[in-house]
């Protein structure tokens, strides 16, 4: 136990920078004891060549990226009967099913990672979620974000390929049952990954999930 605290007290002369309050709440919100190792992951590539993500578009920010027709598509399949349970959270007991499908938008843009939040996303066209996520964009970057603008996420799009990595895990906060993750090269070979918690869904229902989400991309784009 002396050893132990004292390890815990010495900082050895290190440099010791204090987390944020922002990065502290984001620890929180990711840690959850009782669900660890419930939460996995499916992902599947596919070729976004064909779908359309240059006239779809009004302005020249999202041109090219498929951010936004995902958002679309997702949220249409989240809130259909099919799968408006994983629009939810889970206390270990119960399962919250959510009314709204509420799309968060993950940004970073130098001032840190932030959650931009589309309320009611599966009613919103293409360029009615365009307008919103500009929105939300010129905030974070006029530091204005406020807290509706960043509340009450019921999933979240978490998008790299700007950044060329073909894969990673998005992380589950204790307010969602699935989170979204998109790699890849835009235009060409892309990753969506999906990942998900293991006492609201399973591995076969995210699979469907992501089949569900790529042929509506195909089909509609």
């Amino acid at each position: 136990q002396e050893f132990a605290n004292k390890l815990k007290n010495n900082d050895g002369g290190n440099k010791k920078i204090k987390i944020s309050p922002r990065k502290i709440f984001e620890i929180n919100n990711l840690t959850n004891v009782e669900r660890n190792g419930l939460v996995s992951s499916v992902e599947k590539r596919f070729d976004s060549s064909s779908i359309d993500t240059e006239t779809v578009y009004s302005s020249n920010e999202f041109k090219g990226t498929l951010s936004l027709i995902l958002i679309k598509a997702l949220s249409e399949l989240l809130k259909s009967e099919k799968y408006k349970h994983l629009n939810s959270y889970c206390d270990g007991e119960n399962i919250f099913i959510r009314n709204e499908v509420n799309f968060g938008l993950a940004m970073n843009l130098g001032s840190g990672l932030k959650i931009g939040v589309i309320k009611n996303s599966d009613s919103l066209s293409i360029n009615q979620l365009e307008s919103y996520a500009l929105e939300l964009i010129d905030k974070y970057i006029d530091d204005k974000l406020k807290k509706d603008d960043v509340d009450d996420f019921s999933v979240v799009l978490t998008d790299l390929t700007e950044k060329g990595v073909d894969n990673f895990t998005p992380l589950i906060t204790c307010s969602n049952s699935v989170m979204i993750g998109l790699a890849g090269i835009k235009g060409s070979i892309q990753n969506l990954i999906i990942s998900f918690d293991h006492r609201v869904s399973d591995g076969l229902e995210i699979a469907n999930l992501i089949n569900d989400t790529l042929l509506k991309l195909r089909d509609e784009y």
